[in-house]
């Protein structure tokens, strides 16, 4: 249903962008009469895609995706108690305990795709997670809005907070993901620790004696892959589920042989991997999955999306066209920058002046808000545009404003809440300003789930910009990866999401 709604949003946007266009060339408003009918044939193309795709099968959406793409959905298996007659009408959590998961893992790499269920444990004495990271940030934002004057306790009141999401985060892998955590880790990217996957993965067979296909194959492999971040009770109850047919005592032996060999052939928490991209569904898109332990520790590059059908989209559209950024990478010093608009943040621009004002190439504002149709010009041209201040920006240009553009580059929206997305009322699904970028085809974009500290983050702003855009590392799914740990204080840190495509900074070298 979320991805329907989806496909009906951008389906709309992209027909009003052709009807800006045709309007705005008749009305003499642009002289470029082939800059217009590229926008409108452009508009015209992704509503084809989108609406009369052929074969519209899974299958066949996925073979319009690179192989080394790992899709993750994380669905819920509610009750009726969870999903039917809610009395609120916002996204409000789950009082009546945390709802059974099901996690659908899919590529293009030619292996079956593989559904894992989790069913909750009934523990009442146990603060539901929804429930808990609502009651955190609702703190967070009193905490913010009224400081007050004891500075040791407004500290000491941050750092309970920040711990209480640290520990959030630890007992949704431990206690609600478990055993399945290794279905969210991408493929493994070098060749030798594919090699040993291989090797161990016969030995386990040869232990058990058994003969298996291509999708156990595949999954043992994946076992094997995330066996750093299972204890052996963990890797025990997933070769139970994957050879129910085998002896419990093989199992076990197998078991002790994995995670003994986790500490040394099978250490390969640090080795790089491959991107995911999660589908989400709505009840659960506000939990911070990008930082669980595993996820943080592998330092695994992640996006999200909101339906595999608009991924698909998404991608073939920059796959086509070759001045993508996505194909061409990203330029370095094609990037505007909008810091303080409302001068109400004289800190921020007071930190970030002097490192955009290093890229020399860079145009933006500082201290000043942009003249109409500025931002929306600097969007369509440039390969980035890098906001910080307060919210989303959408102050400056409106949802449906961006909507109608044909934004060319990745957004970082660093302001408080630029990534949440919100639900109007029950009956409908969340929305938020990144989706009007993604219906602006912006490759990616970056923001934050709830609000966040100006000091931290723009300590954090500092410290990714240079590391990315200069290259250390080009990967802009890879560089958030690397330096999420970055922040001063977690709750800040597992605010931060990227939600599109993986795109890359353009080589130097």
């Amino acid at each position: 249903m979320q991805a329907l709604t989806f496909k009906h949003q951008f389906l709309i946007q992209q027909r009003k962008r052709q009807i800006k266009t045709t309007s705005d060339f008749y009305r003499g408003k642009t002289s470029e009469e082939k800059s217009a009918i590229e926008i409108i044939e452009d508009a015209e193309n992704q509503i084809r895609m989108m609406m009369f795709a052929k074969d519209e099968t899974i299958e066949n959406i996925l073979k319009t995706l690179p192989e080394t793409w790992t899709i993750v959905q994380i669905s819920t298996i509610n009750s009726y108690a969870f999903s039917r007659f809610k009395q609120t009408q916002k996204d409000s959590s789950l009082k009546e305990g945390n709802p059974n998961l099901c996690f659908i893992r899919l590529s293009n790499d030619g292996t079956p795709g593989q559904i894992r269920t989790v069913v909750s444990k009934d523990k009442s004495c146990v603060v539901p997670y929804l429930q808990e990271i609502q009651s955190i940030l609702k703190e967070q934002v009193l905490l913010l809005k009224e400081p007050g004057t004891d500075r040791k306790k407004y500290w000491n009141l941050r750092e309970v907070l920040n711990q209480r999401m640290l520990a959030l985060v630890k007992s949704v892998e431990t206690a609600w993901v478990g055993s399945s955590k290794g279905t969210l880790l991408g493929k493994l990217k070098n060749t030798s620790a594919l090699n040993i996957l291989s090797e161990i993965s016969q030995e386990v067979l040869d232990l058990l004696n058994i003969k298996v296909g291509f999708a156990e194959q595949s999954k043992l492999n994946i076992l094997l892959s995330g066996s750093g971040f299972l204890t052996l009770e963990q890797v025990f109850t997933e070769l139970m589920l994957m050879f129910p047919r085998a002896d419990e005592d093989s199992l076990y032996n197998a078991a002790t042989l994995i995670h003994g060999y986790s500490e040394t052939k099978l250490n390969l928490n640090s080795e790089p991997r491959e991107p995911v991209i999660l589908i989400l569904d709505p009840e659960i898109q506000s939990l911070p999955w990008e930082s669980l332990p595993c996820m943080r520790d592998s330092k695994q590059p992640v996006s999200r999306i909101a339906s595999l059908q608009f991924l698909s989209c998404l991608w073939q559209v920059h796959k086509s066209s070759r001045s993508s950024v996505v194909q061409t990478g990203l330029d370095a010093d094609s990037v505007f920058y909008m810091i303080n608009p409302d001068k109400s943040l004289p800190k921020t621009q007071e930190r970030l002046e002097s490192v955009v004002n290093s890229f020399q190439e860079w145009e933006g504002l500082a201290g000043r808000a942009p003249e109409p149709g500025q931002l929306a010009k600097a969007l369509g041209q440039k390969d980035a545009y890098v906001y910080s201040g307060h919210g989303d920006g959408t102050r400056y240009i409106t949802n449906s404003e961006i909507e109608k553009l044909k934004i060319r580059g990745v957004s970082l929206l660093l302001g408080c809440s630029s990534g949440e997305l919100k639900r109007a009322g029950r009956n409908t699904d969340p929305h938020g300003v990144v989706q009007s970028y993604l219906f602006g085809t912006s490759p990616a974009v970056v923001g934050f789930l709830w609000p966040v500290t100006d000091a931290d983050v723009d300590k954090w702003t500092i410290e990714f910009l240079e590391y990315w855009l200069t290259g250390k590392e080009e990967n802009l799914l890879q560089a958030i990866a690397d330096k999420r740990n970055s922040f001063k204080y977690f709750v800040n840190s597992a605010a931060l999401v990227v939600y599109g495509l993986p795109v890359a900074v353009k080589s130097k070298k």
